[in-house]
């Protein structure tokens, strides 16, 4: 391997590490218990995080699976950066107007019934199954785009996943415009086949500014074993172990940058924290809960008052319209990520805040 090369292999071991401890540990600005030190050595190194990962935006250059939303493009043909995207969604679901489907509280408190009611059109109304399968779906979207993410390629298992993700956004879809089948979103022509490191161009400059700035903030990040002992809550015990391996690397080691937990393999598996979660498993668990299990998710045509739950029914929940429809945007953006063959270089850090909008997503689902 040439000196270059060597270079951007160790630029992009300590990159990840760095960026996994970040990811962790993020919205670490709120953090209390943090001193004026540890915050500054943090944000020197989100900035270089940040700037390093900059690639600019071309009118008409392809949309890179590394650092761009698949799905959609500008109005100028330019490609919609993840950020961007995520800020998009955050807004219309924020402006929207929400929903909550009382479900059991009406057996606990009957007084309630005929408080909440779904105006026509506002939200669809559908099982548990269907939020919960939408809430792995967005967890595994906020893992699979976490920064620093070594590059993969989605395996030949992923096909039928896939296909059953743009089914669900259709469906969701469909209930409010009852509009067909649409075409499967990975197969658009401006998708890049091959995508673009933003590491190509790394020099012995930019790779010593980011050993300074990482080592400065792994070095204010206490030894987990003291994390745990002193009961420090300032930090969690997973941002301290990356903090540890991170120093490892810095110092010339070779431990694994990345590393998942158990036996899971982003190639092959829908990261969503559940325990089978191979893509052949959770496409046969979708398609049985939700499209045999369930009844199809409807949009109320009048005044529907909610009704509490009856012996043998499913648990129904309510989405808001705005919400449903950026929902089924992410599915579909997860279905053309999970295309067999998309091929993605490592993430940088500028999809922060495309990770962080789909944990919120998730947690909003998990709390309808």
């Amino acid at each position: 391997m040439s000196v270059s090369g060597e270079m951007v292999v160790e630029y992009e071991r300590v990159y990840s590490v760095a960026a996994r401890m970040m990811w962790l540990e993020y919205p670490w600005l709120r953090k209390q218990g943090w001193s004026e030190e540890r915050r500054e050595a943090w944000q020197a190194l989100e900035e270089v995080l940040v700037s390093d990962a900059q690639v600019p935006v071309e009118t008409g250059e392809p949309s890179d699976p590394t650092r761009h939303l698949l799905t959609r493009r500008a109005p100028d043909d330019r490609p919609v950066p993840l950020a961007e995207a995520a800020r998009d969604w955050s807004t219309r679901i924020k402006e929207g107007r929400q929903v909550k489907h009382p479900g059991t509280l009406l057996l606990d408190h009957p007084d309630l019934y005929g408080d909440v009611a779904f105006e026509p059109g506002s939200c669809v109304i559908v099982s548990s199954h269907w939020v919960l399968a939408a809430a792995e779906v967005t967890a595994d979207l906020k893992r699979r785009l976490a920064p620093g993410r070594p590059g993969y390629v989605i395996g030949a298992e992923a096909a039928g996943l896939s296909m059953t993700l743009h089914e669900i956004a259709d469906h969701l879809r469909n209930a409010f415009t009852g509009q067909g089948p649409t075409p499967h979103p990975g197969g658009v022509p401006w998708i890049a086949s091959t995508p673009e490191p933003f590491t190509t161009g790394v020099d012995a400059t930019r790779l010593e500014r980011l050993r300074s700035v990482a080592w400065t903030a792994a070095d204010h990040i206490p030894p987990r074993e003291r994390v745990i002992a002193t009961r420090d809550r300032s930090v969690r015990k997973d941002t301290a172990q990356v903090a540890e391996v991170l120093r490892r690397v810095l110092a010339g080691e070779e431990p694994p940058p990345w590393w998942e937990s158990g036996s899971m393999d982003i190639r092959y598996d829908l990261m969503s924290g559940s325990h089978d979660a191979s893509f052949a498993t959770k496409n046969e668990q979708f398609r049985r809960e939700l499209f045999e299990e369930s009844p199809l998710p409807r949009v109320p045509r009048e005044r529907e008052v909610a009704e509490p739950p009856k012996s043998g029914e499913p648990r129904w929940r309510a989405i808001s319209k705005d919400t449903t429809f950026v929902v089924a945007e992410m599915l579909d953006e997860a279905a053309a990520r999970l295309a067999p063959g998309r091929a993605t270089a490592m993430i940088g850090y500028d999809t922060q805040t495309f990770s962080s909008l789909a944990a919120e997503v998730t947690a909003h689902l998990f709390n309808l």
